[in-house]
């Protein structure tokens, strides 16, 4: 017991240390995004994956949300931040494609981009890996929602 009293004050300073670091979201705060999109993904492994990608124009970056389904476990919810950007339209089909570069891993380990092609309707067609269209008769298509303001 006297090894934890004497202790104590280091593990306070350390918990309010911790709490007092800055938030390492690229999330500009108050400010409502420039869009939102979501939808029902297909998944190999799971049921689905139910993604909501938020896009900030001032700077140009996004918030990803992922949820994995399951049938036997409770959902698994991963959130990515990084920037993005648009390239001009890459096909007839499209408007132009936004790209998703996420902010890398500790340990500065980059990790792969992400790409979307803008359709006329306003939806999101999710692409596969080099930037293409991914050949399946599933949906892939991430719709425009309106999400209340901060």
């Amino acid at each position: 017991m006297n090894g934890l009293h004497r202790a104590w004050p280091m593990l306070l300073a350390i918990l309010v240390l911790a709490g007092c670091q800055a938030s390492s979201s690229l999330v500009p705060s108050g400010q409502s995004p420039y869009g939102t999109w979501a939808g029902l993904l297909p998944c190999a492994d799971c049921p689905g994956i139910r993604m909501q990608l938020q896009l900030w124009k001032q700077p140009s970056v996004y918030r990803l949300t992922q949820t994995y389904q399951s049938a036997t476990t409770s959902p698994r919810t991963f959130v990515g931040e990084g920037h993005w950007r648009r390239v001009p339209r890459h096909n007839e089909d499209s408007l132009g494609m936004i790209v998703l570069q996420p902010k890398a891993k500790d340990g500065g380990i980059p990790r792969p981009e992400q790409f979307f092609s803008q359709l006329p309707d306003g939806s999101l067609l999710k692409l596969d890996a080099q930037g293409r269209s991914i050949k399946s008769t599933l949906s892939y298509r991430l719709r425009r929602i309106r999400v209340p303001g901060p």
